[in-house]
């Protein structure tokens, strides 16, 4: 990394690269840090609607058919995994967004300002998608552990007909 001083004195951190974003996807710290936070956000939408208490994972926004998931998640690994998502990472990175903010006439605090809070609305909603999607297919398939009913059957698994145990289909 090579930093720069602009001509207002202040500081621009710059790639020293041909390559752009190629650089950031494949040296490998990109899908690093990608892939730790999909294992978190994985993790925890596993196991947070084991919680009854925690009441998540049976609304109606989770039951959504496995092939409008699945199709979704395709999307979504293309786009955040692939080359988009890391050019969104290196263009913030590099002052990219920020000085196309400047050129437009914004002042320098306030293109920083805009740039990291679209990049965290980016994010936040990338891994929600994420956290929805892992949440859909834990409620398609009956194998998952969750907050059981009174029948000791969880409420996926009841309202599919299938048993608590995946055996297939109850008479109801």
């Amino acid at each position: 990394m090579k930093i720069d001083i602009s001509l207002d004195g202040t500081l621009l951190n710059t790639f020293q690269s041909g390559y752009g974003s190629y650089d950031l996807l494949w040296s490998g710290g990109y899908e690093a840090v990608v892939y730790g936070l999909c294992l978190l956000v994985a993790v925890a939408a596993l196991v947070l609607p084991c919680f009854k208490a925690l009441c998540l994972g049976q609304e109606k926004i989770f039951r959504v058919p496995f092939e409008i998931v699945s199709f979704l998640g395709i999307l979504w690994a293309c786009f955040v995994l692939g080359t988009p998502g890391c050019e969104v990472a290196y263009y913030t990175m590099s002052g990219g967004f920020q000085s196309a903010f400047v050129q437009a006439g914004f002042l320098p605090e306030a293109s920083e300002a805009i740039v990291l809070g679209a990049n965290l609305v980016f994010w936040l909603g990338a891994y929600a998608m994420l956290y929805w999607g892992i949440t859909c297919v834990r409620n398609i398939f009956p194998w998952a552990p969750s907050a059981t009913s009174r029948s000791g059957r969880s409420a996926a698994a009841s309202s599919a007909g299938f048993s608590a145990y995946g055996t297939g289909f109850t008479r109801k």
